[in-house]
């Protein structure tokens, strides 16, 4: 598969809009907690909001190839429940390392929730264009070639 083919693909697409999505409401946090004037001073990390966007475009990149990963090169058997237990994994250890970082409470629960954000908008949008990809590919493969006739016995 070309990568551009790749890029444009259900899934990649489907990982743009999660990331899109995701990068809009994490400014939009970032953005409320700045105006009720949250330090966001988190010990070495001192976010901005270039940073916030940054991070949460690696993120969904890194996602969305590891979905592509799944599907279209590792053969699993169940790329969505694998898929689905990296990214949660993955989610949740980001989480532990935020809610221990040296930080006021309000700061680390709304890095916190960004996270959550950035966790369930690109993974929830994978996830499902995975589903829906993987049922169309075995729907596909189940159906006889076009113009093939069913032979009686």
């Amino acid at each position: 598969m070309q990568l551009m083919g790749i890029l444009w693909s259900p899934l990649g697409r489907a990982g743009a809009v999660g990331t899109i999505a995701a990068v809009i409401v994490n400014l939009v946090i970032y953005g409320l907690g700045s105006a009720a004037d949250v330090s966001w001073d988190a010990g070495d990390i001192d976010p901005n909001a270039g940073e916030v966007a940054l991070t949460t475009v690696v993120v969904g990149v890194l996602a969305t190839i590891l979905a592509m990963l799944l599907l279209h090169y590792l053969k699993v058997a169940r790329p969505v429940s694998v898929f689905l237990v990296i990214g949660v994994a993955f989610t949740l250890l980001s989480l532990a390392g935020t809610l221990s970082a040296d930080a006021d409470t309000s700061t680390r629960w709304l890095l916190a929730s960004m996270h959550v954000v950035a966790g369930v908008l690109i993974l929830g949008a994978l996830a499902w264009m995975l589903n829906a990809t993987r049922k169309r590919s075995a729907t596909a493969r189940d159906e006889p070639p076009a113009g093939a006739s069913e032979q009686s016995p």
